[in-house]
């Protein structure tokens, strides 16, 4: 059975440099996917963290070729 909704990536817990490298090789691994998904979920439930992974992350998703809801 094939899946056609997008990928989905749960982010909780606080923000740092080890998940958010975790995320972001999901989202740039998905743009090599020989069929890649249309669109690209996150679901964030932190307290909040440090602030070079958080924006390292928003660069990666504003980079993405897949759209990111």
């Amino acid at each position: 059975m094939e899946d056609d909704g997008p990928t989905t990536i749960l982010l909780f817990g606080d923000i740092n440099d080890d998940i958010i490298a975790q995320v972001c090789n999901v989202i740039i691994g998905e743009q090599y996917r020989p069929e890649p998904k249309e669109k690209i979920r996150i679901l964030i439930n932190s307290p909040g963290g440090e602030l070079q992974p958080a924006f390292a992350l928003i660069e990666v998703m504003e980079a993405s070729r897949i759209p990111i809801e």
